[in-house]
């Protein structure tokens, strides 16, 4: 199994959705920021990761 640690924020609140099969689906957007440092000046760019987990529901 691969795992990876991501240091990021969420832009939402988790969508909690329930498919017609009665399936729980839940979708996050994740904001994960990096650093790019081009001849010698930092800049900073901001990728969106869309996830979506299957069988995830209310605690």
């Amino acid at each position: 199994m691969n795992q990876f640690v991501l240091v990021c924020r969420l832009t939402r609140d988790p969508e909690l959705h329930q498919t017609q099969t009665g399936k729980m689906v839940t979708t996050i957007t994740l904001a994960v920021r990096k650093n790019i440092k081009k001849e010698n000046l930092e800049q900073s760019d901001t990728n969106f990761i869309p996830i979506t987990a299957w069988g995830i529901g209310p605690i």
